[in-house]
């Protein structure tokens, strides 16, 4: 079966955060609703675009004699990014819903475009398509979400090939390293 009640998502996310250390999961309750967090810092090209005026630009805004000359440079290098997940348990679906932020150390939100230019989809069942940026359920803020429409249908393929799907943390720590892939996290079964 695909998906799981809340009981079983609560016992599920209370395991992985006592019995997994690898990435400290935490189990947290807010506002009455329980939900499993975690972190992951890694090194990300970025690419600074810089705009300056000057005399030699290629892009030119002007009327009659007053031009104004704009050159963009840009810049890659590689940055430390921190990628915060979230994962809520969907009463109309019946499944846990993954969300995503990435950040830099300044605590700058990174942009959807930027994060989407990273995802690693590679052979999967998940794209781009699949993602999307919306509001936190808990707090309102912009994070990017994994939609839960196929999550039911992924899962039970996913536990058809374990001996014990309800063996406990089994059916979100699956979730886990099927959909956290794209956003480069790597879990050990």
């Amino acid at each position: 079966m695909g998906t799981l009640t809340y009981d079983e998502f609560v016992s599920d996310i209370d395991f992985i955060s006592r019995q997994v250390s690898q990435y400290q999961f935490c189990m947290n309750d807010e506002g009455g609703i329980k939900f499993l967090s975690f972190k992951k810092e890694s090194l990300k090209p970025i690419c600074d675009e810089q705009f300056s005026m000057n005399e030699k630009s290629p892009i030119t805004y002007g009327y009659d004699d007053n031009e104004i000359n704009i050159t963009s440079t840009s810049r890659t290098h590689e940055e430390v990014i921190t990628t915060e997940f979230h994962v809520i348990y969907s009463l109309a679906y019946s499944v846990p819903l993954l969300f995503v932020r990435l950040s830099r150390q300044n605590g700058c939100i990174l942009s959807f475009d930027d994060v989407s230019n990273w995802l690693e989809f590679g052979g999967q069942n998940i794209g781009l398509e699949d993602v999307s940026l919306c509001p936190h359920p808990l707090n309102d803020t912009p994070w990017i979400q994994v939609h839960p429409c196929k999550t039911s249908s992924v899962m039970e393929q996913l536990l058809a090939h374990s001996g014990s799907a309800r063996a406990p943390g089994r059916y979100v720590f699956a979730f886990l390293s099927y959909y956290t892939q794209p956003f480069g996290l790597s879990l050990d079964p």
